[in-house]
């Protein structure tokens, strides 16, 4: 969504742009379709840009769609990046690259710095075919994969910090597999087949991310942080993200740590538990 209008894949019906600012009279603004019997699966935004995940039937051809929304009346396509896996069942923008998982097969990182020419740069091909990725959360550098096809290992966590070589870095069993992932700082929320599950992960794994955007330490969590300390503005997302000396509170000694950390090659950030 954006403002109000909600961009959505209808299946066989294409892509579409509702307005939705009156919900009890919902109309359909902009449509984007492809010939043949193509299915549109899932979708996420960035900027000016709708990346749909598509598989063409006739050809069984599948890959992303690359949609310029500038004019929501009249959506363009901009490219079709054939994908070389699976059939793409969720599609997730972060920055300058989208995350795509692929049925039974792959999750792929595709560079997006010019949306008229994505790049692939990085791919972790499962394991076995008991690994079906299914749905996708990205935090950091980590990518957080769901797996709907076996009772094992529905949840695996992947580094994908050097994009050529993705690494599994751990994962979650429970007695059902996973259909959906969202990660906020230290917890995992897993949709499953038996419901909701929270999990907790290690503070190292968000730790100097101030903003909570998924990406840092960085200059924009510095400038958060001066912001919570001085001017009242709002607190972390996790507050342990904001402790990087670890000394037990967040205080100006945390922001000098940063600045150290950041422009004079000082210790890199060692979160500990908010005291």
């Amino acid at each position: 969504m954006a403002g109000d209008l909600a961009y959505v894949t209808a299946d066989t019906a294409g892509f579409q742009i509702l307005d939705i600012s009156d919900p009890a009279n919902i109309t359909e603004v902009g449509r984007y379709d492809m010939p043949g019997y193509c299915k549109f699966n899932f979708l996420d935004r960035s900027g000016n840009y709708v990346y749909v995940g598509y598989w063409l039937s006739e050809d069984n051809s599948r890959g992303l769609l690359v949609i310029d929304v500038t004019d929501p009346t009249s959506p363009t396509l901009v490219r079709e990046f054939p994908t070389s896996q699976g059939r793409i069942m969720d599609v997730l923008v972060k920055g300058n690259y989208v995350y795509i998982a692929e049925e039974a097969t792959a999750v792929s990182m595709i560079d997006i710095s010019d949306p008229a020419d994505p790049v692939t740069v990085g791919c972790w091909h499962t394991d076995s075919l008991c690994i079906d990725p299914y749905g996708i959360d990205v935090w950091g550098d980590f990518v957080y994969v769901v797996n709907r096809m076996c009772l094992a290992y529905d949840l695996k966590i992947v580094d994908f910090s050097e994009p050529s070589n993705p690494l599994w870095v751990g994962n979650h069993t429970s007695p059902g597999f996973g259909l959906g992932v969202a990660v906020s700082g230290s917890n995992i929320y897993l949709a499953e087949w038996y419901g909701l599950v929270v999990l907790s992960q290690s503070i190292t794994t968000f730790c100097g991310d101030i903003d909570g955007n998924g990406a840092g330490p960085n200059v924009a969590d510095l400038t958060y942080l001066v912001d919570y300390l001085f001017f009242g503005g709002q607190a972390p997302p996790v507050l342990e993200a904001a402790n990087v000396d670890g000394q037990g509170g967040i205080n100006v000694a945390d922001l000098t740590y940063l600045v150290d950390y950041l422009f004079f090659e000082g210790p890199a950030p060692d979160c500990a538990p908010i005291e």
